[in-house]
């Protein structure tokens, strides 16, 4: 096996990605949830809140592509959060293990 990912957006997901700069798969999520923001996004920060506001994870976007995992969150329809001091896009995915 070749030792590199594939990334495989299907249409709507591209052209989520062109509209808004952010993507956010899978959805629902069980372990892990990726965030892929365009070029002309720049760099940020992904957060994840529960619904009342709460964050519960953060990270630095260095790239096009974070991972985040979710395994340790309960089952449950959180916001996933991209901002990059000018922009902020907001996300719902949902936790389904």
């Amino acid at each position: 096996f070749p030792s590199h990912d594939t990334l495989v957006l299907n249409r709507a997901g591209m052209e989520e990605l062109s509209k808004v700069g952010v993507t956010v798969f899978p959805n629902p999520a069980s372990s892990d949830v990726k965030v892929m923001v365009s070029e002309n996004f720049g760099n940020g920060v992904v957060r994840i809140k529960s619904m009342s506001g709460a964050e519960l994870k953060s990270q630095v976007v260095n790239g096009n592509l974070v991972e985040l995992s979710v395994s340790d969150l309960s089952n449950g329809v959180y916001l996933v959060e991209v901002s990059n001091g000018a922009k902020v896009v907001t996300k719902k995915i949902t936790v389904q293990k």
